[in-house]
């Protein structure tokens, strides 16, 4: 079995998969700061590089092309535990999908749409953070991670 490297060099990077180029957009531009932003508007292409390197964290969007980010995240959890790779699932909150992920994976926090871009920012940080207190990931950015809160 392959080994999955954890993808750093400089800022820690973030994934964002959604079908939406606006709301990918804005992910990318919140971020940009504190990550180092890679955006897939395809899950499968994703999924792929899943397999290899690991972001610091991935904000998955409620819908998907081709199927539900609660699919995405339990597809992605057959290979990546919550400590290994911290998600953001972003649903409408007009289309709230009767599963959610959360309660069944670790690692998993919701944020419903639409939020603002701090809460956002707070998510993604707060799951970081939480998977490096937990001892589960080695990163050379961790120090300067959790002072970032």
């Amino acid at each position: 079995m392959t080994e999955i490297q954890t993808e750093t060099s400089g800022k820690n990077y973030l994934y964002a998969v959604s079908y939406n180029e606006q709301h990918l957009a804005q992910i990318k531009q919140a971020a940009h700061s504190f990550y180092r932003a890679r955006t897939f508007n395809d899950p499968h292409e994703l999924l792929d590089l899943l397999h290899k390197k690991a972001p610091s964290a991935l904000v998955v969007d409620g819908r998907l092309g081709g199927m539900s980010g609660a699919d995405f995240i339990a597809k992605v959890r057959t290979f990546l535990s919550g400590d290994m790779l911290p998600i953001v699932y972003t649903p409408s909150s007009t289309h709230i999908e009767a599963h959610d992920p959360s309660k069944d994976y670790p690692g998993v926090k919701v944020l419903e749409k639409p939020y603002r871009r701090t809460e956002l920012l707070h998510a993604i940080s707060s799951q970081v953070n939480s998977s490096i207190v937990k001892g589960c990931r080695t990163s050379a950015l961790a120090p300067r991670l959790l002072r970032a809160r």
